[in-house]
């Protein structure tokens, strides 16, 4: 087994050193899109409809609805590479159990941040895309090849093949995911839920986007049993992008209140000094920060509030680890006069 490991690990390197020199893909994460496969002009959708949302189910191909279950959100988790969110369950699509091995199946579930729920796009000649799994270096595929075309046929990995049931159409629909509430001068105010799949409503009725924006790192989701203190929201702490290097997002140029929004939930942290990073907003330099010290404990929400001016058209933040790694839960960016 150890052997085996290692030859598809060198596989899954050698497959991305080639992906690295192509097209790969550039969605808007605020909108919609079907997945066609192209050998049989129909689209990918989550088994059961859409009262299909339990964890398990598969990805299979089915004649175009336009249903919940056939749109799919695709936000960049990490530098190349995207979480596919399905509409109706607010799911994530992932490679199932983790497995490594040639025609695993595809299916929804919890968002968990792990290498099985990420996926490349690789654009070829002709606008069709390659879904590569981060985990394995295969792609998705409709068992049984290319004459596989009925409804019900399941999606499976397998190394590529270059056949046109490896080949898909990614399909921008006019839905659009709620925008930002607005702000003064027209502008908006930019709310986003660090390592969530899906958008986050706040106690206020605020819509907080799905994870975006970052460079690097892993997201994880602790789920809903934490207690979190001293926040009216604390829906929006149970989860986190960590170990990122950096965060962007464009905003026309102007001054910004940019709140960043802390929580310690991870249970290997028991005390002060145990996460320490520093970061950067906008050149404004904050070192050795220590959540569980701003905070007063674990489980305890922390908003740092950094006033800001943009002149080059987006804030920018940068991370540095210096005792374990940093962590964020949510971002606003709110316009300022």
């Amino acid at each position: 087994m150890k052997h085996i490991s290692s030859v598809i690990l060198l596989l899954a390197l050698s497959v991305g050193s080639v992906f690295a020199q192509m097209k790969s893909a550039n969605l808007d994460s605020n909108s919609w899109y079907s997945i066609i496969a192209v050998h049989s002009g129909k689209a990918l959708e989550i088994a059961g409809g859409v009262d299909g949302k339990a964890n398990g189910l598969s990805l299979q191909q089915n004649v175009p609805t336009g249903a919940g279950n056939q749109l799919f959100q695709f936000t960049q988790a990490q530098s190349g590479y995207f979480r596919i969110t399905v509409k109706h369950s607010g799911k994530v699509l992932e490679i199932r159990d983790g497995s490594l091995m040639d025609h695993a199946r595809v299916q929804q579930n919890e968002a968990n941040g792990k290498d099985n729920q990420l996926f490349t796009l690789v654009q070829e000649t002709g606008g069709n895309y390659r879904i590569i799994s981060r985990s394995t270096g295969y792609g998705f595929d409709l068992l049984g090849g290319v004459g596989a075309t009925s409804n019900g046929v399941p999606v499976i990995v397998h190394p590529a093949t270059g056949a046109a049931n490896q080949a898909f159409k990614i399909v921008e629909t006019k839905e659009k995911l709620p925008a930002p509430a607005s702000a003064m001068n027209g502008e908006s105010i930019i709310r986003i839920d660090a390592g969530s799949s899906a958008t986050f409503k706040d106690a206020d009725g605020n819509v907080w986007l799905a994870d975006t924006g970052f460079t690097d790192g892993e997201t994880v989701d602790r789920g809903t049993d934490l207690k979190i203190q001293n926040t009216p929201n604390p829906g929006l702490y149970m989860t986190e992008h960590y170990s990122m290097t950096a965060f962007s997002y464009a905003v026309p140029n102007g001054k910004y209140m940019v709140n960043l929004h802390f929580a310690e939930t991870y249970d290997e942290i028991t005390g002060p000094g145990q996460r320490v990073f520093s970061f950067t907003v906008q050149g404004k330099e904050f070192k050795d920060f220590d959540v569980w010290a701003k905070a007063g404990g674990g489980l305890r929400a922390y908003v740092e509030k950094v006033p800001v001016t943009v002149t080059n058209g987006k804030v920018q933040i940068t991370f540095t680890e210096n005792v374990q790694s940093p962590e964020i839960n949510a971002i606003e960016i709110i316009p300022q006069p």
